[in-house]
């Protein structure tokens, strides 16, 4: 999952989890955080939440991102990092 957000809290998210969860999938969620000491990666009992801190500047630029690319090349190199390092398989 990716989420334009941080994570948690969101009950809407955590009731999808439980619903893929009950179905054997595994789940990993691609968050921001504005804070820079939380941690960026936490392995939960079932799913991996996977953090990347973002700028107030880089966030804020996502008004204009088709004009502005920061906040697309934010995103595009924090979920290239994660696939690098893990073996995702998004076929349902």
């Amino acid at each position: 999952m990716v989420l334009d957000h941080n994570f948690p809290p969101d009950h809407r998210v955590e009731k999808e989890i439980e619903t893929l969860l009950k179905s054997n999938h595994e789940i990993g969620i691609a968050c921001y955080s504005y804070n820079e000491t939380k941690e960026l990666f936490e392995e939960k009992n079932d799913y991996k939440i996977y953090r990347k801190h973002i700028s107030k500047f880089t966030y804020k630029s996502s008004v204009a991102a088709l004009k502005l690319p920061f906040y697309f090349r934010f995103w595009k190199k924090f979920l290239t990092d994660i696939l690098q390092k893990e073996q995702i398989d998004a076929s349902l």
